[in-house]
């Protein structure tokens, strides 16, 4: 018999944020690791002082004003992720996935002016560009003789007090969460014990660990920028530019926790718990940038180049639930016991709230020698702990606190190299992306590698380009919540995620 549920927690489900829209959340829909054409993924995304392309509409929008002819391109892409997962006694699992997707499409227009003021063109164009790839599955196994998910759940219960009686039956009092909590209680994984005055569940009262853990996860999605910009030249010297970008998003995770081969003599089988979050979003920024070209030669020029990106304003959307089921064997001591198990379902929890993504500020360089090689180098600074979380129905104030506290300033680098032979190219790119995590905190190694190679063939009014991209990760990721960073180990896996990007580049140029 399922217990009873106050109709107090059910109102919690679509009040407030019960979901816990935290840091990791402001984290998620913050990051950018730039997507774009072949040639700008091939030479690690440093365009910052090069321009001429239209993935840089999204990064230094000043690179539209280098056209002298009018562009359209499409780049679709093909996305692998594979991730090996490491977990107390259970050694590594690994999962992938295969992805499809378009990483850029767009066209640039140049309007050539008569030059009497020294501004030689204005250009307009618009694309899209990919910005994040959210597709990868998790496998996590093993043993875990330190702690269990319940201890969350009898941790939380256990700050709440004591339950009360209703209709003869004992529930639990209010701010109990219903996607938790509740779950937990009304399938009987905690209980009350009024002689020792606190909730306790089976497996974690004698602390009966050593129990099979196993956490599969499947997350989906994207986010991705459609940007309207404008560029002008001013005597081959100085390129102006700005853009407003229309971010988008959709973030779809699936998490199936179970624990099963405990102790035999505490009557509990096994239970499981799955989490459902479908996440979407749209917001606003904007960009403007200038490229100068301080060195200007038969041989040689270089180029500095400098852009600002304003904080993206989401409005987000989320919609989450949770299921829990647990299985007892015959015998169980208690006075009211299940006869074999209980499965509850909360009810669909929709929360909309909104976010401020970070400022980002970069500073790149390009030479071009001999017309024949071209380097660039793009420095980008963004501080994660300045995103900001709100809502008119809640405050945010803690999870706004664990943002300024647990996330920090975060240098990204990125770099490029390309030799022209005729109407052939040869490209080469690195980046690294800086951990937007604190230095005290345990996730603090989180960056990321990228290393490209691309080729390319010109011939005038069509282009035909293809880039490789090797992307690896490693962090720390934690199966459930403990309340203390101490406890939370306990429940810790290490992730090595690897992706790998291949995507063409279809363009042609048209005009004079």
């Amino acid at each position: 018999m399922k217990r009873l549920i106050t109709v107090a927690a059910l109102a919690a489900l679509t009040t407030g944020a019960t979901q816990g829209q935290n840091e990791v959340d402001a984290l998620r829909y913050s990051q950018s690791y730039h997507r774009g054409t072949a040639r700008f993924m091939a030479m690690g995304g440093a365009f910052g002082a090069l321009g001429g392309d239209l993935s840089t509409l999204a990064t230094n929008p000043a690179g539209l004003a280098v056209y002298r002819r009018g562009e359209i391109s499409i780049s679709p892409a093909v996305h692998y992720s594979s991730v090996d997962a490491t977990y107390s006694e259970g050694g590594m699992r690994n999962d992938s996935r295969y992805n499809f997707n378009l990483g850029n499409a767009g066209f640039a227009i140049h309007f050539p002016t008569s030059g009497d003021l020294g501004f030689k063109n204005f250009n307009v164009g618009f694309a899209y560009n990919r910005r994040n790839n959210f597709n990868r599955n998790i496998a996590i196994s093993g043993q875990n003789a330190k702690s269990s998910m319940a201890d969350r759940f009898v941790s939380e219960a256990n700050g709440l007090g004591a339950p009360t009686t209703v209709n003869g039956e004992l529930v639990l009092p209010n701010g109990a969460s219903p996607l938790f909590e509740q779950l937990a209680w009304d399938t009987y994984l905690i209980n009350w014990d009024p002689n020792a005055n606190e909730y306790w569940s089976r497996i974690t009262d004698d602390a009966q660990y050593g129990q099979n853990q196993t956490q599969t996860i499947e997350e989906s999605g994207a986010s991705g920028e459609y940007d309207f910009s404008f560029g002008t030249n001013y005597a081959d010297r100085l390129y102006i530019g700005g853009t407003m970008g229309i971010h988008t998003f959709r973030f779809i995770r699936s998490s199936f926790h179970t624990e099963d081969g405990i102790t035999p003599d505490i009557y509990l089988n096994s239970f499981s718990l799955l989490e459902n979050l479908d996440s979407y979003g749209s917001g606003f920024n904007f960009k403007f940038g200038m490229i100068g070209r301080v060195i200007d030669s038969e041989s040689f020029f270089l180029n500095l180049g400098g852009a600002v990106h304003t904080p993206t304003f989401f409005n987000i959307s989320e919609e989450f639930f949770t299921e829990m089921t647990t299985s007892f064997s015959p015998g169980e001591p208690e006075s009211d016991p299940p006869t074999s198990g209980e499965t509850s379902r909360s009810e669909r929890n929709l929360f909309d709230y909104r976010l401020q993504t970070p400022l980002r500020v970069t500073g790149s360089l390009a030479a071009v020698v001999a017309k024949v090689f071209i380097v660039s180098a793009e420095y980008e600074l963004v501080d994660y702990s300045t995103a900001r979380l709100r809502s008119n129905l809640y405050d945010f104030n803690m999870e706004n606190q664990a943002v300024n506290e647990q996330l920090a300033q975060a240098s990204n680098i990125r770099a490029g190299l390309e030799a022209r032979l005729g109407m052939f190219a040869l490209r080469g790119g690195f980046a690294h992306y800086g951990s937007p995590y604190a230095s005290s905190q345990d996730r603090a190694a989180a960056e990321m590698t990228s290393l490209s190679a691309g080729l390319g063939i010109n011939t005038g009014n069509f282009y035909f380009d293809m880039a490789f991209v090797q992307n690896r990760m490693t962090e720390t990721h934690y199966l459930y919540d403990l309340p203390t960073n101490d406890a939370r180990t306990r429940s810790s896996a290490e992730l090595d995620n690897r992706s790998a990007l291949v995507l063409a580049t279809f363009g042609i140029r048209f005009g004079e």
